[in-house]
């Protein structure tokens, strides 16, 4: 008899595990204090920036992150590569996604008004 191996969501496991991580953080977005903290200005920042964020940060990371271990390799050890990984990887992606905001996501938002207006 075969088996036919299941999503991991699918898992009984792993189906408690998603469902419980989901209670966790609806529960926890429902609490003011949770709210406060993340209506920071950091925290609403980095959410504007976070289409670029998510859009950039995989090429970054196999760009820039494997110069960066390339670089480092054989001259230091794993744990300060992976650490100047971490911050070229990171300072980077943030870089570009600032970038990316004021001239894609703007230009494209003012070209949608425009078109708007037209029809």
């Amino acid at each position: 008899m075969r088996f036919i191996p299941l999503p991991a969501f699918l898992a009984p496991n792993s189906s408690y595990k998603c469902l419980y991580v989901f209670f966790l953080l609806y529960v926890l977005s429902k609490m003011p204090k949770v709210q406060k903290f993340f209506e920071n200005r950091i925290f609403l920042s980095l959410y504007r920036l976070s289409f670029g964020i998510y859009s950039l940060h995989w090429p970054v990371m196999c760009s820039v992150g494997s110069l960066v271990m390339l670089y480092m390799f054989g001259r230091y050890s794993f744990g300060v590569s992976l650490f100047a990984f971490g911050i070229a990887v990171t300072v980077s992606t943030l870089v570009l996604s600032v970038a990316y905001h004021f001239t894609g996501e703007k230009t494209a938002a003012i070209l949608t008004d425009k078109l708007k207006k037209l029809l």
